[in-house]
């Protein structure tokens, strides 16, 4: 009778309540349960996960830089990116573990956290700059050709100036040489007056003798033969200064014409 009390004994202790950690009762002096740095470690650096993301369907972890630079090295490769853990089909992915991950990294392991954060902020801002000093140099370029087209428009403007001030010059000088040779037409054709010539002769040719029934000469007919016998003492030079000022005529034509056919680019 004895043994079966024993089978029943053990039967009861059999059938107790097994004790796990979350129904265990806490004592007044129990601790909060620490995470275990392994299960934060990056599956392909072993450090702690740095931007914490999902790599694969089986929930492994990884550092974002390790999983990007895992997915390219296989590409380079021609090999399709795995998991290198569990060897399955690699599918980067953000889960809302991975930012409970994060901030337990950062609650219980700062020395890991922050050195890796502020490392990221250097190259971002290293990055920045670079861009910045990209940016510059092409201002300055910029910068450089509009001063030079600038330069170039004040100096062909500046010879705009110069060519216009030599037009008037020319056409004044046109306009004086129209003048002296319309006042050298006009005494050669006062010496080739028939009338004029025969006034002159009358008085510088013959001999001068007056006679009672000659009439005194008008005033204009003595003004004409002294302008006739200063053309016939100086016909030749006035010929040859006549043709002197046609042909420099002639020639500021000429330059004026040219003057004029220059134009600036930008009119």
């Amino acid at each position: 009778q004895g043994h079966p009390r024993s089978g029943t004994a053990s039967q009861s202790a059999n059938m107790q309540p097994e004790l796990r950690a979350e129904n265990a009762p806490a004592t007044q002096g129990d601790e909060p349960i620490q995470p275990l740095k392994e299960d934060f470690t990056c599956c392909i650096c072993a450090q702690t996960i740095d931007q914490c993301i999902t790599m694969c369907k089986n929930n492994h972890k990884a550092c974002l830089a390790c999983a990007q630079k895992w997915e390219m090295t296989c590409l380079d490769e021609n090999n399709a990116p795995k998991c290198p853990l569990c060897k399955s089909k690699l599918h980067i992915q953000h889960k809302p573990d991975d930012l409970t991950m994060f901030k337990t990294i950062k609650e219980h392991w700062p020395l890991d956290y922050y050195p890796r954060a502020y490392d990221r902020q250097t190259k971002e801002i290293s990055k920045m700059r670079d861009e910045i000093k990209a940016n510059e140099r092409v201002i300055e370029q910029q910068e450089l050709q509009l001063t030079a087209t600038i330069r170039a428009q004040l100096a062909y403007t500046d010879q705009f100036e110069r060519l216009k001030r030599k037009v008037l010059n020319l056409e004044n000088s046109l306009n004086m040489a129209q003048d002296s040779n319309n006042e050298l037409a006009s005494r050669l054709g006062d010496a080739n007056d028939p009338e004029v010539n025969a006034v002159a002769e009358r008085i510088f040719l013959a001999p001068f003798e007056p006679h009672p029934h000659h009439a005194p000469l008008p005033p204009h007919a003595l003004q004409a033969a002294e302008r006739a016998r200063r053309a016939l003492n100086t016909g030749p030079a006035m010929r040859a200064r006549l043709m002197n000022i046609r042909n420099l005529r002639r020639r500021s034509l000429d330059q004026v014409q040219e003057a004029r056919n220059v134009r600036p680019r930008n009119q």
